[in-house]
């Protein structure tokens, strides 16, 4: 294993963006604020070799994945190579339910829709689903590049510079810096790539691109202009596939006007009952079909919950790690907290907000 390694010059751009959308106007004070000798940094930033921990460190607070940025950039659309599509969360070994919505998903994806906004609260899925769905098309159909961007807490939610890391995933980053200045210009050179390449592209957390005061907004109006562009273009050769906590109010009129190439959908809980219990196993939580015990307590646990499957995956981990997978003393131990947390959420209206707040 080497003890050093160096950034790719291939990846200069998308580093230098990845700075700018974590917050630092200059590398001395990302180096401050990580606790990391200057010249460390600078040498990272200028290819040149540091070790493998640093790299690894910059990587972590950049919201960087150091297996790509030393590798050569290999996305240059007029070669099409190996597919680099790896899920992140989805696994068709604990994929559980969802049967309806994904074939849904894969029949517009694959037809005429270009666009889907998934929306959902923290933790239901949308992002598994995403990568559930791309995971079968791009099996199935490897004409298509995928590229996936997070938008990060405390990223810039200026279209430009969103839109500028988008083009430096796909290699374009021979333009001029100010481009990102001019949403229009960058907007134009993005949508030519999205028309003439087929990218299937997966944008998580856009409730970040909202303002947080008026949640159903964007911060910078130009995204809604840019989404509609996408749908109305004479042709369009990518799919988007975006997911967000919220639903922005200028988004709302898409699903009358372009009800082909655009779709919507709000991502609940695992429905009760089998599919709940089948969650459960499949993170080796068992209850035997006739013992009415186990399967009670399971059922009264998720649904205390609402399917919410991340929640039921740390519930799911916390009985095999801290009470050798015996449910019943898991209940007899929680019950109580369990009845109260049920008892909270039934006994008020709660908005998205709230229900995540009694979640955590």
């Amino acid at each position: 294993m080497p003890r050093s390694v160096r950034l790719h010059p291939d990846h200069k751009e998308m580093v230098r963006l990845a700075l700018e959308r974590n917050g630092f106007l200059t590398q001395g004070q990302f180096a401050g604020n990580l606790g990391i000798a200057l010249s460390t940094v600078s040498n990272f930033f200028n290819c040149v070799p540091i070790s493998v921990a640093k790299f690894e460190e910059i990587c972590d607070a950049l919201g960087l994945d150091p297996r790509i940025i030393i590798k050569p950039d290999c996305t240059t659309p007029s070669i099409i190579h190996e597919n680099s599509f790896i899920p992140n969360l989805y696994s068709k070994d604990t994929w559980v339910g969802r049967e309806e919505i994904v074939s849904d998903l894969l029949v517009k994806l694959q037809g005429k829709t270009r666009l889907v906004w998934i929306t959902g609260m923290s933790g239901i899925g949308k992002t598994t689903l995403g990568e559930c769905v791309a995971s079968w098309v791009l099996e199935n159909d490897p004409s298509f590049q995928w590229i996936y961007l997070e938008i990060l807490e405390g990223q810039s939610p200026d279209f430009g510079l969103v839109a500028a890391e988008i083009l430096a995933k796909m290699g374009d980053i021979d333009f001029d810096p100010q481009l990102r200045n001019n949403p229009e210009q960058i907007a134009q050179r993005l949508i030519q790539r999205l028309k003439s390449f087929a990218y299937w592209i997966q944008m998580d957390s856009l409730e970040r691109l909202l303002n947080p005061n008026q949640p159903t907004e964007f911060v910078d109006t130009y995204w809604a202009v840019f989404l509609q562009r996408c749908l109305t273009e004479s042709s369009f050769s990518s799919r988007l596939v975006l997911t967000s906590q919220a639903f922005p109010i200028a988004l709302v009129e898409f699903a009358d006007r372009y009800p082909k190439t655009w779709a919507e959908y709000r991502l609940d809980g695992l429905s009760a009952g089998a599919q709940q219990l089948e969650f459960f196993a499949k993170w080796r939580v068992e209850s035997s079909h006739s013992d009415i015990l186990l399967r009670d307590i399971l059922l009264r646990i998720a649904q205390t919950y609402e399917g919410h499957p991340l929640v039921l995956k740390v519930i799911a981990e916390d009985i095999l790690q801290n009470f050798d997978g015996d449910v019943v003393n898991y209940w007899q131990e929680y019950q109580l907290e369990f009845e109260g947390v049920g008892r909270e959420l039934q006994a008020n209206y709660l908005d998205k907000t709230e229900y995540n707040e009694v979640l955590d």
